[in-house]
């Protein structure tokens, strides 16, 4: 093989001819064109023979800004081979896949590091393919070129790529932590809330009994009360003969306590049915006028005692959508703890008047009134006010009144000064 570089064994004769001239001024023009149009070009081309230390038998002029070295140095191996600058743990792997390109007779490329003049360390990639004279490889030829820039790139698209894949494993982990915490909640939740429904419904079990149990025990209440009441008339009125006060004494007493009694029963119905507000109310235009006098005149007729009542109707309607039955239930309790609590001869004022959207119903009473302690807890089931505790009473009344009023989405009031008396207004909606 004739080596091609700015080393070249041609041996010139000091006695040239004018053909032999010729052909030397030949090559070394192609020389000029060669070298000048390699020396445009970034990397390295070159033709080494395909030995251990890969031995140089061309380098284009670029050779020194890749490695640091001259053409002169690498030249024929004059002060270090191509292998010394290939990183060490990259010569063997070059090796062999070159090699093995050449005897597959196929165009080869490999990248890996090589150690400039000065240190450096750089990364490079050669092109090639093998040189075959007479059937015979005589070597390999290619190009090299430096892709330090591209590996830094990718090392750092590498590097970033790492982290994001860090990052996206660490969050994936923390929404698998999150979901399965999520997942352990709703599971709890569910259980709770059929825990909850499954009281609910057994506690709906319970008072439908409870309700039940109460409407029997107070239907069965009154069966001997009603025995009591009329017995005790009746005894009355055969004592009316002997005129005996003692016995007509004790008779009141009974009709007292079993009037008592009745009132009692008629209440806890009342709260039993209308304990939630859930419960449909039967809305209808009743008179509302007919309708207080109808509980007046029941109250009379079951009054034990005679009560001084003044009855006026200032309202500009008498039609009203409510629940007749509860109005009424309403009333009268209102209305029997003003008899229960005023005083003999004391004057009860029942008014029925309107504003724009209520019509408004107002008993006032000359009783003992309620202590100021009292008012904030007198609507309580059971609870009874400090100066009334020697009345007879058992202290629900309120507590269904203002049940009532709620049903209807109303309003109720009371104004009270002990001592003096007291005033309650309910405003149901027009």
């Amino acid at each position: 093989m004739e080596p091609l570089g700015d080393k070249n064994n041609i041996e010139v004769e000091t006695d040239f001819t004018v053909s032999d001239k010729k052909i030397l001024s030949e090559l070394s023009s192609r020389k000029s064109e060669l070298n000048a149009l390699t020396g445009q070009i970034e990397g390295v081309a070159y033709r080494c023979e395909l030995d251990d230390d890969w031995t140089m038998r061309y380098l284009s002029s670029n050779v020194f800004k890749m490695t640091g070295y001259s053409i002169d140095d690498l030249y024929h191996n004059n002060n270090l081979s191509w292998n010394d600058l290939i990183y060490y743990s990259d010569q063997k792997p070059v090796k062999e896949r070159i090699h093995l390109a050449v005897e597959n007779d196929q165009v080869f490329n490999v990248e890996y590091r090589i150690i400039t003049g000065t240190g450096e360390i750089k990364w490079v990639r050669e092109d090639g393919k093998s040189i075959v004279e007479d059937n015979r490889i005589i070597g390999i030829e290619g190009y090299i070129h430096d892709i330090t820039d591209i590996k830094q790139k990718e090392e750092e698209l590498e590097e970033i790529n790492s982290i994001l894949e860090h990052l996206v494993k660490k969050r994936t982990s923390e929404l698998e932590r999150t979901l399965a915490q999520l997942d352990s909640e709703i599971k709890m939740r569910r259980l709770s809330e059929k825990k909850l429904l499954d009281s609910f419904k057994q506690e709906k079990r319970l008072n439908k009994m409870k309700t039940e149990f109460i409407n029997v025990l107070c239907h069965e209440f009154r069966n001997p009360l009603a025995v009591i009441k009329s017995s005790s008339q009746l005894i009355k009125s055969f004592t009316k003969k002997t005129s005996d006060l003692k016995t007509f004494k004790y008779l009141d007493k009974i009709e007292l306590n079993v009037e008592l009694l009745a009132n009692m029963l008629d209440k806890f119905l009342a709260l039993e049915k209308y304990k939630t507000e859930n419960n449909l109310v039967e809305m209808e235009i009743v008179d509302i006028d007919n309708l207080c006098l109808e509980v007046i005149d029941i109250l009379r007729k079951n009054a034990l005692r005679e009560f001084d009542l003044h009855y006026s109707y200032k309202a500009k309607t008498k039609n009203l959508n409510c629940d007749e039955n509860l109005v009424k239930l309403a009333l009268k309790n209102i209305l029997h703890n003003a008899v229960k609590y005023s005083p003999v001869g004391e004057q009860i004022e029942f008014i029925v008047s309107n504003t724009l959207k209520y019509i408004k119903l107002t008993i006032k009473d000359r009783g003992a009134g309620i202590k100021k302690d009292d008012l904030k807890l007198i609507f309580k089931r059971f609870y009874r006010g400090q100066n009334n505790k020697t009345v007879e009473g058992y202290g629900i009344g309120l507590s269904i009144v203002k049940k009532i009023v709620k049903l209807h989405n109303g309003k109720i009031k009371i104004d009270t000064q002990e001592n003096k008396g007291t005033k309650v207004s309910i405003l149901l909606p027009l």
